[in-house]
């Protein structure tokens, strides 16, 4: 009967210490905070963005945004307060959106991506340390009443890496469809049942594009949990649009001095001294596109691999976001203005990259002076001053896709997504559902530490119990 007893005892006391635990840790003030705060230090301006999670889902509650990208404060000679200012109202925003009380326990990260990659090791640590200095001790971020109030420390600012931007992505991309859950495990299939179940993910950006997507020959995950290991992920710095034209336009003048096939008709720019005039050719502007994606020097034949590393074979359905959606989104919206019938024969947002490219032909082809500039709002995406590269961004994006990545023109392998069930498809997504999973498996692992503790003072006690030493009490 006491061995029975003690059975008993066993079998129920890790269920029952976890979830004292657990009711223990929520009611806690040293709690985890529902909160994140997460900024996506861009190319061409930083956007800082709110998410909760609640019953394991995560969403994002609001972002606001500077216009200035950080970059722009690589000057040596600026204080931390002038390196910090442009950011002090978004992180005023995030101050407002969480409550005074999770404050304390919410996580801040600025992850710098490819603009910053740009500059030296030594550049980015300055710059990362003025931040620091102007958010904590001049702009009153971190201090409230000289008590530290948000755990924000200077290694919460960093630069991401392109891989790592990448896989954020994906991960966004596919929990956003369905296709996991916030524990990053696939939902409702099995490894027999989906050849490819989980989505790729491609991003465009101003300095870098990246391209991922799980790899054929990593299927060996048979927990169908998206880990980073199991997918193909490179980003490729400075073939992001701003970067990839300043190339192009050097190439461009280097070869005929004046006229460029990527800008509208009409249109004129002054690049390094010598004045532009665009012709608004697609088919021109692609041909030297191609010239420029082995390598952006040419010192690679051309033919050759995008940046020249050569990938694995494509495989499964792809998310295309941020850039992607904006520039060919225009396209789609203002390339046939006269035609419906062939604007809806694109089926936007799942199309064939064929029926982009026949697209960018009628869309480069408007005048700029006589037409695209007259309109007053011609692109819910697309300010005035980007307008007029829109041409160049659409051909650049199909050229890129078909004859560097590999995608067959004819199929609608990729969705251009800007958000799914009203939440935006962005890598800081991934990057807060991935720090939620990293916390979860830590906390879990303290649990059962603890447990363990217990269970084997307990098991001790059954032995000292049979053996008669009634003494020892737990």
């Amino acid at each position: 009967m006491r061995i029975l007893v003690w059975l008993l005892l066993w079998s129920s006391l890790g269920q029952w210490l976890r979830v004292v635990i657990c009711a223990s840790s929520d009611n806690s003030s040293n709690s985890k905070s529902p909160y994140q705060v997460i900024v996506d230090g861009g190319s061409t301006g930083s956007r800082l963005h709110v998410y909760y999670s609640n019953s394991n889902q995560i969403t994002r509650l609001g972002s606001a945004r500077s216009w200035s990208p950080l970059t722009a404060y690589a000057d040596p000679q600026l204080s931390p307060m002038e390196t910090a200012q442009h950011l002090i109202e978004a992180f005023q925003y995030a101050i407002n959106m969480v409550p005074p009380q999770h404050h304390s326990r919410t996580t801040v990260k600025y992850a710098a991506t490819a603009g910053m990659r740009l500059l030296s090791n030594e550049d980015q640590e300055r710059v990362y340390q003025k931040l620091y200095e102007g958010l904590t001790r001049y702009a009153n971020f971190s201090l409230t009443n000289n008590t530290i109030s948000w755990p924000f420390y200077d290694l919460d600012i960093f630069t991401l890496s392109g891989s790592s931007e990448g896989f954020y992505g994906m991960v966004a991309a596919n929990y956003l469809a369905g296709r996991i859950d916030a524990d990053l495990k696939c939902k409702n299939c099995h490894l027999n049942d989906v050849e490819f179940p989980f989505l790729g993910a491609l991003d465009m950006g101003g300095s870098s594009t990246q391209i991922v997507y799980h790899a054929a020959s990593n299927d060996n995950n048979t927990a169908l949990t998206i880990r980073q290991e199991d997918f193909y992920s490179h980003s490729y710095l400075s073939y992001g649009v701003d970067q990839f034209r300043h190339h192009l336009w050097n190439l461009i003048i280097a070869e005929n001095q004046a006229e460029n096939p990527c800008l509208f008709p009409n249109y004129q720019l002054k690049h390094n001294n010598v004045t532009m005039y665009g012709t608004g050719d697609a088919t021109e502007c692609s041909r030297l596109v191609k010239k420029l994606l082995p390598s952006l020097d040419g010192s690679i034949k051309q033919g050759a691999a995008v940046g020249g590393i050569a990938h694995p074979p494509l495989s499964g359905h792809f998310y295309a976001m941020s850039l992607y959606f904006f520039a060919l989104d225009c396209l789609v919206s203002l390339a046939y203005p006269h035609d419906s019938d062939k604007r809806n024969q694109i089926q936007w947002p799942t199309p064939t990259l064929h029926s982009l490219i026949e697209a960018a032909q009628s869309f480069c082809a408007r005048s700029w002076t006589h037409d695209l500039s007259l309109l007053v709002e011609p692109h819910a995406f697309t300010r005035p001053h980007v307008l007029p590269f829109r041409c160049y961004e659409a051909v650049y994006m199909t050229t890129l896709l078909v004859d560097g990545f590999g995608f067959d023109a004819h199929s609608r392998d990729i969705s251009f997504k800007f958000d799914v069930n009203n939440q935006e498809v962005e890598w800081t997504l991934g990057m807060a559902l991935s720090l939620e999973e990293e916390s979860s498996l830590s906390t879990l692992d303290e649990e059962d530490t603890l447990i363990g503790s217990l269970v084997g003072e307990l098991r001790m006690a059954y032995y000292l119990d049979m053996f008669g030493y009634h003494q020892l009490s737990i």
